[in-house]
């Protein structure tokens, strides 16, 4: 069963992965909009206008069995209390892919200008 969490109430204080994630940041987005929200930090560096693709997530390799979401670092396993499904960067499921979680991709994706294809 897939973890069920609410992004609201996440706790960045509690997440050893947000250091300093404690203040709201803003952003503006692709097409001009701000967006203020504690999950930004500095991801347009390296994800504005990226393609993504939908997919289950697998390890690509016995030494990496998680990835975590680069906003809301929820993790993606093969366990099952985490997360299975989301967005994926190139290289598709592979080292150096960067991972977005459903909840974050339907918040951001308008900011960040991605461009969803298929598999």
């Amino acid at each position: 069963m897939q973890n069920e969490y609410d992004i609201d109430n996440l706790n960045p204080r509690s997440n050893p992965y947000a250091d300093g994630l404690t203040e709201t940041r803003n952003l503006q987005g692709a097409k001009g909009e701000i967006k203020e929200d504690w999950r930004l930090n500095n991801q347009e560096k390296y994800l504005m206008n990226k393609t993504v693709y939908r997919i289950q997530f697998q390890p690509y390799s016995s030494e990496w069995d998680h990835e975590h979401c680069e906003f809301c670092y929820e993790k993606f396993s093969e366990d099952p209390n985490d997360l299975h499904e989301g967005y994926c960067t190139e290289p598709i499921n592979q080292k150096g892919a960067r991972w977005i979680c459903p909840k974050c991709y339907q918040d951001f994706q308008s900011v960040f200008n991605w461009l969803l294809k298929e598999e």
